[in-house]
């Protein structure tokens, strides 16, 4: 086929796949959109958090004494001193009550105990350790400023080992002096748990950066010098209820956006809006993201663009016999209509026109192009067979077909890159972002005071995985 129409141009400069770059600077200078009128994106990502990585941070932080009782403790008309050290690396999981830890720890009681044999009261020195199993149950809740609240319960203990006192014949366990203890302590107990779950579980900054990073423009894409930035304008966060899976916590985060792209053209400064309180849903969000993109790039980089993707090699026909090379070109909208003029040199001299209305089929996602027209009045073919061959209108609907399948094409290559791309993206030190692409493809373009703008449509799954925090 000797020429590509302007639609694939377009539709390849605006390839939306994120690239491990640096993030521009921004200001707080206020920014009007270029898009009067922007369909609202919804995205809804599951964030999730592996148990295992909390595990290893509260590990990390529970060394030495983990518990020391401020005051004496009681138990019975005695009173002791009790210190408390993690006896193995505690196990955290979820289920359908919630959040479970598991603990094996190590109680060191020290003190003086009393009691009565046979109406005589005896006395003993205690400085003994005692092992046992706990078993906890958390609920976890976000904070109106995006901190977690933990609420722990005491769920059960049982005994490692259960060492004695002896007064002569009688053996006291000294489970019984501990077990009041314990119930005298678990208030306090169960405190420091939840401080050590709140403190391992902040995610208020990693929210906090994905909310500025979805606003900073960020390069997507290169095409030689010139990077296409993308950025959103996120609103309206609203998170689910928090799911405790098997392997990790997960919350889904639902939220309104607006994007939008450009080539060569560098963003307006724009203000970042701070991340608001989140709303709360009462029942889990299914996650799903139908993401709409607004490109745009002013009409001198398009000829550039256009004029280096079709002159960039020759047409050759019948292995090389004729050749033809696209020396210019340039392009026009009128109404619904675009018209492409191309400047040929080689088989064909002179200046072709082509023009042809893009419509979008919303049933195969596609585009295909109606009112397809031709005019070679200006060319001089220097075989005329061929030329006949070329134009003749009984192989009119081949060329248009012919256009219409590049189309495809270049989409479905396009398409190819963003599924790859997206399986697996470093959004930024605490996050990684995985999504399936389901879906993907352009349904308009048009050209508005020397801009040429196109939208293009995004559905698939996407989450995000949260560590080192």
């Amino acid at each position: 086929m000797i020429i590509r129409i302007l639609f694939l141009y377009v539709f390849c400069i605006f390839f939306l796949i994120p690239k491990n770059d640096a993030i521009a600077q921004s200001t707080s200078v206020a920014y009007n959109p270029f898009f009067a009128e922007m369909e609202t994106s919804t995205m809804q990502i599951p964030i999730r958090l592996a148990w295992a990585e909390v595990e290893q941070k509260i590990n990390a932080q529970l060394q030495g004494v983990i518990y020391e009782a401020k005051d004496m403790v009681k138990s019975g008309n005695n009173r002791f001193h009790i210190k408390i050290w993690k006896l193995q690396p505690v196990r955290i999981s979820g289920s359908n009550k919630g959040l479970e830890s598991q603990a094996a720890i190590r109680i060191n009681v020290k003190g003086v105990y009393k009691t009565q044999v046979m109406g005589l009261e005896v006395s003993q020195d205690i400085d003994q350790d005692l092992k046992l199993r706990l078993l906890l149950n958390t609920e976890l809740n976000i904070q109106p400023n995006w901190d977690m609240k933990s609420s722990s319960q005491l769920v059960s203990y049982e005994w490692i080992e259960k060492p004695y006192l002896r007064f002569g014949f009688l053996k006291i366990p000294l489970s019984s002096i501990v077990e009041p203890m314990i119930e005298e302590q678990k208030t306090d107990i169960l405190k420091e748990v939840d401080k050590q779950i709140e403190a391992n579980l902040k995610f208020q900054k990693q929210i906090e950066t994905a909310w500025q990073q979805f606003q900073t423009p960020f390069p997507t894409s290169e095409w030689g010098q010139e990077k296409t930035w993308l950025w959103f304008t996120p609103s309206k966060p609203v998170i689910s209820p928090i799911e405790y899976l098997k392997d990790y916590l997960q919350v889904t985060l639902s939220m309104d956006a607006k994007s939008e792209a450009t080539l060569a053209l560098n963003p307006e400064k724009i203000k970042l809006q701070k991340l608001p309180s989140p709303r709360y849903s009462k029942e889990p969000i299914t996650p799903q993201t139908n993401l709409w993109v607004y490109g745009r790039t002013d009409y001198a980089t398009a000829k550039a663009k256009a004029k280096e993707v079709f002159s960039k090699e020759p047409y050759s026909f019948r292995k090389g016999r004729y050749i033809i090379y696209v020396k210019d070109l340039d392009f026009t909208q009128e109404g619904d209509l675009f018209k492409i003029q191309l400047d040929l040199t080689g088989t064909v001299e002179g200046r072709v026109y082509l023009q042809g209305k893009p419509y979008f089929n919303p049933r195969t996602k596609k585009f295909g192009i109606e009112a397809f027209k031709y005019d070679t009045e200006d060319a001089k073919v220097k075989v005329s067979k061929f030329m006949r061959w070329m134009f003749a209108k009984k192989i009119k609907n081949q060329i248009q077909q012919g256009f219409e399948e590049a189309i495809e094409d270049q989409v479905e290559s396009i398409r190819k890159d963003i599924k790859e791309n997206l399986k697996a993206y470093q959004f930024d030190e605490y996050s990684t972002l995985l999504g399936t692409v389901d879906e993907f493809y352009f349904d308009k373009i048009w050209i508005e005071q020397g801009i040429v703008k196109v939208r293009a449509n995004l559905k698939g799954i996407f989450e995000v995985q949260l560590a080192n925090f």
